[in-house]
């Protein structure tokens, strides 16, 4: 999916109509591409505290309902994303497409995710690595997950080009479907595994 390809075919792709995006192969694969990328945010947001909590055994300390030491999590891996987002244009340039930085993101996301299927609960595990190590890694997987996202919005834009006719068709059909897929997961997610401790893990480490 280079820009420079992409680019080359803008004219063509100017002239389409609803019909012939529907009819288009590349209009399935970036909505893949996109879909995956917004489900994976999704899913990993909603499911990050319910794995801190039942997993990791971050429990409410004294009178506080949540332990700050669970709440300043979120907060990192937000301000992970926020702050690599800031940088989009530089990476970019660098990798110079959008295979490049997918692949690095996939691979920052794989290193930081991993892990995660081994911390240790302090309350309930003798083994396990230091659960204080959730604050790297899930900034860590803030990054990549960052970089997937602007990617996959990337191609979006790239693929649309000067079509302002039908760019909101494009967009429009792209953000029903990833969040009709994106609710369907959460459903099945939130009734059968929201507090089971095992899935939780394979969720968030895998």
């Amino acid at each position: 999916f280079g820009a420079t390809e992409v680019n080359q075919k803008e004219e063509n792709f100017s002239r389409m109509t609803k019909k012939d995006w529907l009819c288009s192969g590349k209009f399935y694969i970036f909505a893949m591409v996109y879909a995956f990328a917004r489900v994976l945010v999704c899913v990993n947001n909603t499911c990050m505290a319910f794995y801190l909590i039942y997993d990791a055994g971050f429990t409410p300390a004294g009178n506080m309902p949540t332990s700050p030491y669970l709440a300043i999590i979120p907060f990192l891996h937000i301000f992970a994303q926020a702050s690599f987002v800031c940088m989009d244009k530089t990476y970019d340039k660098y990798f110079g497409d959008r295979i490049r930085p997918t692949f690095v993101a996939l691979a920052l996301i794989a290193c930081s995710s991993t892990p995660l299927l081994w911390i240790r609960n302090p309350t309930v595990d003798e083994a396990g690595l230091p659960r204080d190590l959730v604050y790297p890694l899930l900034a860590l997987q803030g990054v990549g997950i960052s970089i997937v996202l602007n990617t996959a919005t990337s191609c979006i834009s790239d693929v649309v080009g000067s079509d302002i006719g039908n760019s909101a068709f494009v967009i429009g059909v792209y953000s029903f479907a990833d969040k009709c897929l994106a609710g369907v997961i959460l459903k099945i997610i939130t009734d059968k595994y929201i507090k089971d401790a095992e899935a939780l893990k394979f969720i968030i480490g895998i």
